[in-house]
């Protein structure tokens, strides 16, 4: 239970400055956006002549990833990469998200995740700081971690 506390307390802090830096059309966990916000950005797409879709399945996103790259990449304060450090070492876990190869998995690390923090790791390090390779994103985060991306030119 103090855990869960720790980690809501923890996404709190994260959250506001993240959900800054997120990519406009990623509507995944996020406060505020809905499934309806996306279909409608969705069909605003397809009525400006969008060109691809990517559909990924990222159900297996943290199955092993290099623990000091994930907290490296978290920009955040000590304390934080503490705590974060020590959920990752006890294996706290939630296993609904387990590998996204070739990414930032440098190591075959098991990665315990962090519950209530899946989400928000989950949309500001694997896909918002690595899809912004295309332009008009649009993202829909769906109940089994499916997204949908789209965009009319790839770069």
């Amino acid at each position: 239970m103090e855990d869960r506390a720790k980690q809501m307390l923890m996404k709190f802090a994260f959250e506001p400055e993240w959900e800054a830096r997120f990519e406009i059309n990623s509507y995944g966990f996020r406060p505020g956006y809905s499934v309806a916000d996306a279909k409608w950005s969705v069909a605003r797409q397809l009525q400006g002549g969008l060109k691809y879709f990517l559909d990924a399945d990222i159900d297996k996103c943290f199955d092993s990833i290099d623990h000091e790259y994930l907290l490296n990449k978290l920009e955040t304060i000590s304390m934080f990469n503490a705590q974060i450090r020590s959920w990752l070492k006890a294996g706290i876990s939630n296993p609904r998200i387990k590998s996204l190869r070739g990414l930032f998995i440098k190591q075959n690390y098991s990665c315990p995740h962090c519950g209530l923090l899946d989400e928000i790791i989950e949309l500001h390090h694997v896909l918002d700081n690595n899809l912004n390779r295309m332009e008009e994103i649009c993202f829909v985060h769906g109940h089994c971690h499916d997204e949908i991306h789209s965009t009319d030119k790839f770069n």
